[in-house]
């Protein structure tokens, strides 16, 4: 068997195959997150240089700190207009605006050193930060807290269920407005 460090670890969704009875894969579908439930996930809106007036594309992405989230590489590895890019922090839904929600434009961002792309096949490392152009405040909002990160001793094993979260597909067509797990 072999051990995997963690990048994130988190105590909502990161627990012991045995003490849950729910396990599944699942990419496409996922279940409905309630509000709040999910307080460090980013919605990540991105400018591409040559696109239309109004485009954008989205990724999600972890706050890891108040001024820094952990995205995707491959989200940020295409031309885009990072200074007027923005990062959503407390989105439940994509349709509805709420007082939790807190944007922030990107400062900057740094895509790992081994990121490689070929054809569209993402060879490892995959990973990217980005910084926001000012902190957010997470002291006593519920609603966007940073994700705690795993210690270089931790090590993950093939019986440690992991979630991920986002607004992705439903089916084969449609996509999702409500954050799901």
């Amino acid at each position: 068997m072999t051990d995997l460090k963690p990048v994130l670890y988190d105590p909502l969704c990161v627990s012991p195959v045995s003490s849950s009875p729910l396990s599944r894969s699942s990419i496409v579908g996922g279940q409905n997150a309630s509000e709040g439930e999910w307080p460090w996930v980013a919605y990540l809106k991105i400018i591409p240089v040559y696109g239309r007036p109004g485009e954008y594309f989205k990724c999600g992405g972890s706050l890891i700190s108040n001024h820094w989230v952990l995205t995707a590489a491959h989200c940020l590895d295409n031309a885009f207009k990072w200074w007027e890019s923005e990062v959503v922090l407390g989105l439940y839904k994509l349709d509805i605006s709420n007082k939790h929600n807190v944007t922030r434009r990107m400062k900057n961002f740094i895509i790992h050193k081994n990121f490689q792309k070929t054809h569209s096949i993402f060879q490892g490392s995959d990973v990217a930060l980005v910084e926001l152009d000012r902190p957010v405040s997470t002291s006593g909002n519920a609603y966007i807290q940073p994700v705690i990160l795993g210690q270089s001793s931790d090590r993950f094993t093939a019986s440690w269920e992991c979630w991920g979260t986002g607004w992705g597909d439903i089916d084969n067509g449609g996509k999702r407005q409500r954050l799901s797990f």
